[in-house]
């Protein structure tokens, strides 16, 4: 949801980066087009959580239409971390790995891995989990992680120098969520400085 993120962001720092003054002005003027207040809400619930772990300069940036998708994604692999992992754990190392199609087999594995560490996860349905495969690899698709329907191709998207900057002085280790090895993030945050 880069395109509600960035209107939220932008609501936002409009009104003094005061949630309780964003909040109102987004379900009065129907910021997200959503058909029913309930449906805003859980939205807009969603929205902030992913906002609230963006930093000033991350969320700035974001708000001012600087890499809508990237921060987005950014923002949502902050957040999640089963989405975090997913991708280092299973895509970076495709990748990297000169393995470049995601098969149902690498998210079916990576899935039982991680219900074995987690009583939590182990109890989800089967149809929430088959939820969250389908909108994690829509924000891949969606960021440019992946290309493609039924062969999914593994892809490092683009990311302009003034993104990796603003991610290096926050934290470098979000880079590996865009695919790039210890040894390319820290030549990355070496060269922004």
């Amino acid at each position: 949801m880069p395109h509600e993120m960035q209107l939220v962001a932008q609501t936002f720092v409009e009104c003094g980066k005061d949630w309780n003054i964003a909040e109102k002005e987004i379900l009065e003027r129907n910021v997200l087009q959503k058909m029913t207040k309930a449906t805003q809400k859980r939205k807009l619930q969603e929205l902030k959580k992913r906002c609230a772990v963006l930093n000033d300069e991350e969320l700035m940036r974001l708000a001012e239409n600087e890499e809508i998708k990237a921060f987005a994604f950014l923002s949502a692999v902050k957040t999640y971390a089963l989405l975090y992992e997913f991708c280092i754990e299973v895509l970076r190392n495709k990748y990297l790995n000169f393995d470049p199609v995601l098969l149902e087999s690498d998210w079916n594995n990576f899935i039982e891995s991680k219900k074995s560490l987690s009583s939590d996860l182990a109890q989800k349905s089967e149809s929430t989990i088959k939820k969250a495969k389908q909108v994690i690899f829509n924000m891949l698709g969606g960021v440019g992680l992946i290309e493609g329907k039924e062969h999914r191709q593994t892809v490092r998207p683009y990311l302009s120098k003034d993104f990796v900057s603003c991610v290096c002085r926050d934290n470098p280790k979000w880079l590996a969520a865009f695919l790039y090895s210890e040894s390319d993030i820290a030549h990355l945050c070496e060269e922004s400085e």
